[in-house]
């Protein structure tokens, strides 16, 4: 499990997400992430459990969507807000262009809901997500 590292120091030492992905690429792998991908006529919903202790990097978003934290305890940065402490339950709308560090306090559930009638994965990751080549793990 990769160790917990303050929030201030992921800032100061990792100012941009880019950085942070080369860092966490050079670290021990991180522990397993389950998703669970769900269908209903015009909504696609994406659910990832997040165990305690993941510092993470999301995906950059195309789209605006809601989310919602159902369990956990996290912090999150982004350029437009900082460093914010979530605690489950909470609701919020994700803007497009929207990519997120992730510090997993508590195992946590992360739903995000998206509107489309698509139902192949690769596709809605092609719709939803723009493109940007995340460094690899080294083993």
């Amino acid at each position: 499990m990769i160790a917990l590292v303050k929030p201030e120091t992921l800032a100061k030492e990792c100012a941009a997400l880019n950085q942070l992905e080369e860092v966490l690429a050079k670290s021990p792998p991180p522990p397993p992430c389950e998703l669970l991908h769900r269908f209903t006529p015009g909504l696609y919903s994406r659910t990832i459990f997040m165990p305690a202790g993941l510092i993470c990097t999301s995906k950059i978003h195309k789209t605006e969507h809601q989310y919602v934290i159902s369990k956990g305890l996290l912090e999150v940065w982004s350029e437009d807000t900082g460093w914010v402490l979530y605690r489950a339950p909470f609701i919020g709308t994700t803007k497009p262009g929207a990519r997120r560090a992730l510090r997993i306090i508590q195992d946590t559930i992360w739903t995000t809901f998206h509107p489309t009638t698509l139902t192949d994965l690769n596709e809605i990751e092609t719709a939803l997500i723009e493109p940007h080549d995340i460094p690899q793990q080294i083993a």
